[in-house]
This record gives C-alpha cells, sequence and structure tokens, in this order.
C-alpha cells in the first residue's frame, strides 16, 4: 500500500490495511451490542424480551472473541509496527502496552462469560444456531464466582477502551499526528470530530445515576427545565436563581450518591462569515467556512458540604489549543432569622466579575449564552463585560431577604502573571491598583407561572496597563438591567431580557504612553432579547446590540478586519437564534442524564466600528462580518 499524507499532521507513515480497520471496528461495534443489550436489561420486565438481550449479548460476546482472536493471528502480517515507526519510541512502548492489555482484558473477559454459562447448566449458542461445546461442567458456586469476576472485568475493560480512546484523540487534537485517521481515513478531515461524539455516545451508553449525570438535576431530584428556560439553560427560573443563591447545596435528588460533581460539556460548531476575513482567525483554520470544537470540558458543579458549593470549569478548545480554567464560582451559605421572615447569608469566591449574579442577566452570563470565537469582533465594551474574565479573583457577601431583595458587596484583585501562565489564561488586562470594588442591588418577585426582577450593578477599578507602578486607568461602571419571565404551565415560556452599562473612563495612564488621544472617555452598552420556548424543546430568541463610546484615533486604529477607519468602536446588530433541545427535559429520553441542543445563531450587523462602510479602512464593510453559527452541544 502506498503511504497517504494528511497535510500538516505528523507521526505515522499511512493507513492501516483494510483488514484492520475492518476487524478493529468490528470488534468496536461487538462490545458496543454487548454492553448495550446487558444494560438494557435493567430496564425490561419481560422474562421473553429478558431472555432475548441474553442472547443478544451472549452472541456479541461469542463474536468479540473470535474476531479478536483473528485479528492476533493477522496482527503479524499487519506492519502496525511500520505503520507507527515514526513516533516516538514511549509512544510506541505505551502504546503496545495498552494493545496488549486490551487483547488480555478482551479474551479473558469473553472466556469468563462461556465459562460463567457452563457452570450454571446452560448450552450456549452463537446467533442461536450454532451450538458452542462446554468448556467445563456444571458448579453454580464456582458460576457465582466466574459471573462476579465476568462483572468486574467488564467494568476494567471499560476503562481500558475509555483510556485507548482518549489516547487516540490526544494524538489527534494535541499531536496532531495521523494515528487516530490512520484506523479511518475515509473520515474527512473537517468532520474528524465525529470521533469525539463517539466517545461521547460510549459514556451515555454506561452511564448510571449514580455515576454520569448532570450534577446539579442529580442533587436536587428535579428536572434541568426545572433551573433552566429551555431546559438545557443558562438562562435561569425563579428557582434556578434561588438555587444559585443557596450556593448549589440544595439536595432532594440523590442523597445516597457521594461521588465527585463532575458534569462533560462538548461543543461542536461552525461557522461562516458574509465575506471571508483577510487572514485566518486563528493558527489550523481557515479565513472562512471553519468546524472547530469550541469545547471540552470538565465541571464541578453541586454541593461539596451541607453549606458550600461550587460551579467550576476547566475546558479545552481546538482554537486556542491549551487547557484553562473557565468560571469559577465556590459559595458558602446558611440561612438566618431576620423577624421571622426568609433570609439567605452568603460567600461568594469567583473569577469573573458578575457571574456570581444570580439572574444571569449580566455580562458573564447571558444572551447569546454561545456564540464564535472564529469572527471578527466589535471593539470597545465596558469593564463589566469581560474584560477582567479570569484574570482575577474577587470575594463577595450577600444576602436574599424576604425572597425578593439580593444585595452583594465585594471586591476583585489581579492574579499574578506567573499563575496566570500556569492556568493558561492570557494577560490581557493589565493589573489592578489595590482592590477594585464590586456592588449588586437587584429586586425579584416569583408569582409561580410569571416573574420579574429589576436591579443595578457598579465596579470602580484602576488599571496598570504595562502591570508597573505608575499612572493608572479608571474605570467607572455602573449598569440597570430586568427582566421578565411568562412561565404558565410549561408548554409556553416567554422571556425578555434587558441591561444598559454606562461607563466612564480617564486612561490617563494611556494617554502618557501615547496610546490614546485623549484621557477622558464614555462607553455605552446596551442590549435587549426576547425569546419563546415550547415544550422546553423548541426555542427561538432575538436580540439587539448597541454599543456607543467617545472617538479616539489612536486607541481605535485602522487594521484589516478588526480596526476602526472612524476612531469609534461603535457597533450595533441583530441576534436570531433557533434552538433545538431534543434531549434534556422532562421525560426525555434518558433525562436528565442526556442532554443535547443544536443551535443556529445569525448575527447581522448594522453597524461595525464605528460604520456601516469600510469601518477598517481597508475595505471591509459591516454587513461583511454577518455570521451564520451552527453549534451542536451536549453535557452529561
Amino acid at each position: 500500500m502506498m503511504p497517504h499524507s494528511f497535510g500538516n499532521y505528523r507521526g505515522t507513515a499511512g493507513v492501516h490495511k483494510p483488514l484492520t480497520r475492518l476487524l478493529h471496528w468490528s470488534v468496536f461495534m461487538s462490545l458496543l451490542i454487548a454492553a448495550g443489550s446487558i444494560i438494557a436489561r435493567v430496564y425490561v420486565d419481560g422474562s421473553t424480551e429478558r431472555q432475548l438481550l441474553l442472547k443478544i449479548h451472549q452472541s456479541a460476546g461469542l463474536a468479540v472473541l473470535g474476531l479478536t482472536l483473528m485479528r492476533l493471528v493477522w496482527r503479524p502480517f499487519a506492519q502496525v509496527g511500520i505503520l507507527h515507526s515514526r513516533l516516538p519510541p514511549a509512544l510506541r512502548i505505551s502504546g503496545a502496552v495498552g494493545h496488549a492489555a486490551l487483547y488480555l482484558a478482551v479474551l479473558a473477559l469473553t472466556l469468563l462469560g462461556w465459562l460463567t454459562n457452563d457452570a450454571f447448566g446452560h448450552r450456549l449458542h452463537f446467533l442461536g444456531v450454532i451450538e458452542m461445546p462446554a468448556l467445563i461442567g456444571r458448579n453454580r458456586d464456582l458460576g457465582d464466582d466466574l459471573q462476579s469476576w465476568h462483572g468486574n472485568l467488564a467494568w476494567l475493560l471499560l476503562i481500558l477502551v475509555l483510556g485507548h480512546i482518549a489516547a487516540a484523540l490526544w494524538h489527534h487534537f494535541y499531536r496532531r499526528d495521523d494515528v487516530l485517521r490512520s484506523m479511518a481515513p475515509f473520515i474527512p478531515r473537517d468532520h474528524s470530530h465525529a470521533f469525539l461524539w463517539v466517545f461521547l455516545v460510549i459514556l451515555y451508553s454506561f452511564a448510571s445515576p449514580a455515576r454520569a449525570v448532570p450534577s446539579f438535576s442529580a442533587q436536587t431530584g428535579q428536572a434541568c427545565a426545572a433551573c433552566h428556560i429551555g431546559a438545557y439553560g443558562p438562562q435561569l427560573t425563579p428557582y434556578g436563581s434561588r438555587f444559585k443563591i443557596e450556593g448549589y447545596t440544595e439536595t432532594g435528588g440523590d442523597n445516597g450518591n457521594k461521588s465527585i460533581p463532575l458534569d462533560l460539556m462538548f461543543v461542536e460548531s461552525f461557522t461562516r462569515t458574509n465575506e471571508a476575513q483577510n487572514s485566518a482567525p486563528a493558527a489550523h483554520f481557515a479565513t472562512n467556512d471553519n468546524f472547530a470544537m469550541d469545547e471540552l470540558s470538565l465541571q464541578l458543579s453541586g454541593g461539596l458540604t451541607e453549606h458550600i458549593g461550587t460551579y467550576w470549569e476547566w475546558s479545552y478548545n481546538q482554537i486556542e489549543r491549551k487547557i484553562s480554567t473557565e468560571n469559577m464560582d465556590l459559595r458558602y451559605t446558611t440561612a438566618y432569622p431576620l423577624g421571622g421572615r426568609d433570609a439567605i447569608f452568603g460567600i461568594s469566591v469567583n473569577n469573573n466579575p458578575t457571574v456570581s449574579d444570580p439572574f444571569n442577566t449580566l455580562p458573564a452570563i447571558k444572551f447569546p449564552y454561545m456564540m464564535s470565537n472564529l469572527t471578527p469582533m466589535p471593539g470597545g465594551s465596558p469593564l463589566l463585560a469581560g474584560t477582567l474574565a479570569k484574570q482575577v479573583v474577587g470575594a463577595g457577601a450577600y444576602t436574599f431577604l424576604d425572597k425578593s431583595w439580593y444585595l452583594e458587596i465585594g471586591g476583585y484583585k489581579t492574579l499574578s502573571s506567573a499563575l496566570l501562565q500556569k492556568i493558561h489564561v492570557d494577560n490581557s488586562a493589565g493589573a489592578i491598583d489595590g482592590t477594585a470594588p464590586y456592588w449588586r442591588l437587584a429586586y425579584t418577585q416569583d408569582y409561580r407561572k410569571q416573574a420579574f426582577s429589576v436591579g443595578f450593578v457598579g465596579m470602580n477599578a484602576h488599571l496598570l496597563p504595562d502591570r508597573l507602578p505608575g499612572a493608572t486607568d479608571d474605570y467607572r461602571d455602573i449598569g440597570v438591567d430586568g427582566s421578565y419571565q411568562f412561565l404558565g404551565d410549561r408548554t409556553n415560556i416567554f422571556t425578555v431580557n434587558a441591561d444598559y452599562i454606562h461607563e466612564h473612563q480617564n486612561l490617563y495612564a494611556s494617554w502618557l504612553a501615547s496610546t490614546a488621544g485623549q484621557a477622558s472617555h464614555t462607553l455605552n452598552s446596551f442590549q435587549l432579547d426576547a425569546s419563546y420556548f415550547f415544550h422546553q424543546s423548541y426555542g427561538l430568541t432575538a436580540g439587539w446590540f448597541d454599543n456607543r463610546s467617545t472617538q479616539d484615533s489612536l486607541l481605535y486604529v485602522p487594521y484589516p478586519d478588526t480596526g476602526s477607519r472612524t476612531g469609534k468602536p461603535d457597533s450595533a446588530g441583530t441576534t436570531l437564534e433557533f434552538d433545538w433541545t431534543p434531549f434534556g427535559r422532562d421525560l426525555s429520553w434518558r433525562s436528565p442524564w442526556a442532554n443535547v441542543r443544536v443551535g443556529l445563531q445569525y448575527v447581522a450587523y448594522a453597524k461595525f466600528n464605528g460604520s456601516s462602510h469600510n469601518y477598517d479602512g481597508f475595505g471591509r464593510n459591516a454587513a461583511d462580518n454577518d455570521t451564520l453559527y451552527i453549534s451542536l452541544s451536549t453535557i452529561f
């Protein structure tokens, strides 16, 4: 077979021979059938159906045994060593050890199943036709032991299979070699993320309520739709807001589950702008029409003790190609008496101003909850709108009085450059000089079938642009926001959210450094969105955004795609989004453990960085950045 190359990928010299690939995927599919049929027996009551599933399990197991023996016989002729000769010795050795462990586990597991059947005195048939010989005589005591070993070895094989898949994904997405593609070269390069979905399907098939579940739902015993509009989130219902205020500690579901509350989230997307960009938005991507793995994240989410809970996320994405910490919110809460009325006191330690907001209507978590990271973005956003995200740590004390009044006061400090480098977070905002105070005041009412909230938020910060002592750039943000939700009987849900932030800037340090033409600036940001959800499955959201700032030709300069010809970052436009959540609502398949959402989003710009036409000074128009963004996401 002639070698086959795969663009810039590095590592192996070609692809596996057709018979090798056929045997590999035949074993894999037979294992899935064997596992799926035995798990399905747990959910089936009828003896006839259970017996049929057992026969399917046994035939699939015999197929795994036969195919594995065929693969071992074929292996000396498969030229696997030659194929992977370009890999480092350590990887070749670890790969050989991993494959040996898989072969041994598969052979032992299938033989144990065969012996278990014989020990219980049953005759084993392949596909109900071919009778297999008995390897041992009847011995029920031995059968009990063999059955226990068979079950334990199945879990070991699961670990080995998941490790095998994880190693293949590591080769493909981290080392960017051909190991994964060599076993399936028919997968086009841009669609190779399908292997991640195979990985997730396997995890789904082995999920159980005590293990792979959305932690909040398992903890409270409530469906995801109890906390989230549209089942999937992150838009919160009044119940969801209170759950967050109470520090993610409310219980009522799987109280006996003492496992670590971990969730896994995966997001795959396609991005197309109206016109291609002048240069690729990131390494390894084209100037337009890009598929990307936006997120593969691990989330620690739920109550840790009676009074302490957390939401903490670590993620990897294909764009930046690094693992980094995302939003973190660690809380302590307790109830206290106040004249016979409901009152809660809490402390939040977090890494993003406004992420602690219980209504999810402020910049850290608001619509659009997902958007492409491969398109030009408008310049000039308020400090509260993510400028400090992940680069700071803050602590705030809050209270929630009479189920209506929410008050939070806190402060933020910048993390050290060394620490930011270790957690793979860009140091782009500079350093806060001293402490940046933050406050939030809101009023809410929950009428069961409808609810509303209105609030104010503010923050002051003195930033050292180069992290060196001296003059600072000063920011003062104050905002107002409101929301309304019509929930009814949850069949038809309608929501409206709005927020406005005014920011005064005194960019004295930037003016001294000649990176700003003047010190005094103002910036105003407004957003309005309305959504409708039907049966917690189909959602339609329309939003309008409008950002305006004072002019500064040194602060906002012409540059292809992202610059400003006018010296202003003013941008406005409309966002339309359709969401379909086939799994995740009440009574959906494997609820609440299986959660899948398909999103179709279109962003249309009326103005971009100060103008509708030739905004960047290089001939690009605002409408050229109109973006189609299609996403497929899951969390469990």
